[in-house]
């Protein structure tokens, strides 16, 4: 008798765990599908050269470089790519700003990982002439183009 009621126990007790442990996996499963889908909704990134950039600017094409290096990388370094600006939010001022404009972002990551995901998120808000600079400030500085106290 004892041990029929400690199997039922222990029975029970193993289904309890069981279903939980499916709901945790079921709700990991959702939480991934929902992450991964707002991921791919992101347009890709395109992108432009230093050269192509300097270029524009000497021609005096209208664009805008947007500085996306990491805040911390950012208040460590003393330079910026000249003219460039950062946005810190993304209000009516700042669109108006970059409505129209050829918008180029950089980093200074070797993959420009931040200035591809930013040119995407800005190219996901309505602006199609979204570029990422290949290189970003490495590239830029390796030419040697105009760069200026931050």
């Amino acid at each position: 008798m004892i041990s029929q009621a400690a199997t039922r126990y222990s029975e029970e007790h193993v289904n309890k765990i069981v279903f939980f442990a499916s709901l945790m996996v079921l709700f990991v499963l959702i939480a991934s599908a929902s992450f991964a889908e707002e991921k791919k909704a992101l347009p890709p990134a395109q992108t432009i050269n230093a050269k192509d950039v300097k270029a524009m600017i000497d021609s005096g094409n209208d664009i805008v470089i947007v500085d996306v290096r990491p805040v911390k990388k950012y208040l460590k370094s003393d330079i910026k790519i000249k003219g460039a600006i950062r946005i810190y939010k993304f209000d009516e001022e700042t669109k108006a700003l970059l409505k129209g404009k050829l918008i180029v972002t950089y980093d200074d990551s070797p993959g420009n990982a931040a200035g591809l995901r930013a040119a995407s998120l800005i190219a996901s808000k309505g602006f199609p002439d979204v570029k990422a600079m290949e290189g970003g400030l490495r590239a830029w500085r390796f030419y040697d183009f105009p760069l200026e106290n931050r």
